[in-house]
């Protein structure tokens, strides 16, 4: 048994070294090998963590990889990058890392050996690695790129480089939607003049600092719009109310961030009555 383990652990040492030194995959013109950012296209928030893969396709005989990735810094957090499952733990480089600062991203692995199957080297396609990121600043796509002259790709038991392509992808930061449209007062007393105010909007919002747009928008529950306007984050009436006539109105209001996330929701406006003087008929009296 130990025998065994030891001749393992050899072959894993080997294979980390040679890994160093085989050929490039991205020298070979032709191969149906991938390694890809996926999904190609995202999106990370300020206010949650997102994951992304780098994943491989249609490989054969994989047991080992060395990967390189490159990001512009500043505008999201590397917080964590792991196995993506698609080779068993094993072995992992010493130098797996990434840095923030730098904008890069080093991984490398070996699969653990298996008794009497050394290497039980993987075919298919899969994740390689999982990155875990969160948005700093909204409004920036900052592209992942594959390193395919630095990245290795290294099979059992032939220890040579496997060809690939690389495709690269992006990650667009956003900041997270509003949850919650509060109005300070849904109550106008009939016979006021046009432009009234009604009350005033505020939201609520993960992020912190976040500025807000009110807008009434058209859909389901935006039947009374046009009976209001909003000025800042007033809302004020269009119309001269009349309780008798009409006393409930119904709007649509629109929430949105400054980098264009938004929220929805439906107000009832309430028209109050007005005690209003009794009308009295007046006759002169005349005298014969």
């Amino acid at each position: 048994m130990k025998t065994t383990k030891l001749y393992t652990r050899m072959i894993i040492s080997m294979i980390i070294v040679l890994a160093a030194f085989v050929v490039p995959g991205n020298v070979f013109s032709q191969t149906s090998t991938s390694v890809s950012v996926s999904p190609t296209s995202s999106n990370a928030t300020t206010c949650d963590t997102w994951e992304i893969a780098i994943s491989i396709a249609d490989v054969v005989d994989l047991t080992g990889y060395h990967l390189e990735i490159s990001f512009a810094p500043g505008y999201l957090d590397i917080l964590e990058v792991r196995n993506g499952g698609f080779l068993d733990e094993g072995l992992y480089e010493v130098s797996n890392d990434f840095d923030n600062v730098a904008g890069s991203i080093t991984f490398g692995m070996v699969q653990q050996n298996h008794s009497g199957n050394p290497l039980d080297p993987k075919d298919g396609s899969g994740d390689l690695i999982i990155i875990k990121m969160q948005a700093l600043e909204e409004g920036h796509t900052v592209n992942f790129t594959i390193d395919p002259t630095n990245s290795t790709l290294v099979n059992w038991p032939d220890v040579q480089a496997i060809p690939f392509t690389v495709n690269n992808g992006s990650v667009t930061t956003q900041t997270c939607a509003p949850t919650d449209i509060s109005l300070s007062n849904s109550i106008v007393a009939e016979n006021q003049p046009v432009d009234t105010v009604v009350g005033d909007f505020s939201s609520t919002d993960p992020d912190t600092g976040d500025t807000f747009t009110y807008t009434l928008e058209t859909g389901i529950g935006g039947t009374d719009n046009a009976s209001f306007n909003i000025l800042g984050s007033s809302l004020r009436t269009s119309e001269v109310f009349d309780y008798e006539t009409k006393n409930n109105y119904m709007i649509l209001v629109r929430s949105t961030d400054q980098g264009g996330s938004y929220f929805e929701k439906v107000f009832l406006i309430t028209v109050l009555d007005e005690k209003e003087e009794p009308f009295e008929l007046w006759f002169p009296l005349t005298f014969r």
